[in-house]
């Protein structure tokens, strides 16, 4: 198969292990098409972040294989763009919100100076994402919802194929995750799109289908049919994840 004919992603058989003789991921196979809206669920501890960190390339299976567009994830890291936990950073790290954006062109830690097509780049995907005017102040200084814009963009400015998402809305407000999914909707059509959420239930109505992640994995489509109103809570369309008997990614949860 082609690479510009490849799955978005394509994991067959994966197995991963922190410690040996316990199963963080156990026998996981599932294909992302290009250009899917895709939201990872299940309970803290399930090995959701991990399965993100596995198609960065930043881990590596203890067997079965990943593929990113194509190619492994090691080749294909250029064509990723990776927003990490926000309870990850250290906020108070004295650096200013474009120099944070700027990070994403880095890809050598010996890299000092970057082209000049790559700052304008930066500034020009912070003005599409409503925080030009933020280019000077402290990322310690920003608020939630604007940290998170400042991180969504340093992932977007290598302009990547796939974006990753850890759970970027974990401890905001309604607003703020309104917000950002009527931004995520406005990417879509452009890239592939891959969430962590937090919500083991419900989620976005912008996504196609919910992975269910606990040592397992089991796909499932997403309804509108819900008895409560949680556009009214929410403020944006919101859809019921239809997990099936089998699924054990919520047990004991909801």
């Amino acid at each position: 198969m082609k690479t510009d004919d490849a799955p978005a992603i394509e994991v067959q058989k994966l197995n991963f292990s922190y410690s040996p003789g316990v199963k963080t991921l156990d026998n996981i196979s599932f294909t992302v098409n290009r250009n899917d809206m895709v939201c990872i669920v299940g309970p803290n501890g399930g090995g959701k972040s991990t399965l993100l960190k596995l198609l960065c390339g930043f881990l590596t299976p203890d067997s079965g294989t990943v593929a990113i567009l194509g190619y492994d994830p090691v080749t294909a890291r250029p064509k990723i763009g990776y927003m990490p936990q926000m309870s990850l950073l250290d906020p108070a790290f004295p650096i200013c919100a474009l120099e944070v954006v700027l990070q994403g062109l880095v890809r050598r830690p010996a890299t000092l100076f970057l082209p000049t097509a790559g700052k304008k780049r930066a500034i020009r995907i912070m003005a599409e994402l409503g925080i030009d005017n933020l280019r000077n102040a402290r990322f310690s200084e920003l608020s939630g919802g604007q940290r998170q814009r400042v991180l969504l963009a340093r992932a977007l400015v290598t302009q990547p194929e796939l974006l990753l998402l850890d759970e970027p809305t974990a401890g905001a407000d309604a607003e703020v995750q309104r917000d950002f999914h009527q931004m995520l909707h406005s990417l879509r059509g452009k890239m592939t799109i891959m969430v962590v959420s937090h919500h083991l239930q419900y989620v976005c109505g912008c996504y196609d289908y919910a992975l269910c992640v606990n040592r397992q994995l089991h796909i499932h489509q997403l309804s509108n049919r819900d008895s409560f109103n949680w556009d009214d809570v929410f403020d944006h369309g919101m859809r019921k994840i239809e997990h099936s008997p089998d699924c054990d990614c919520i047990e004991g949860k909801i």
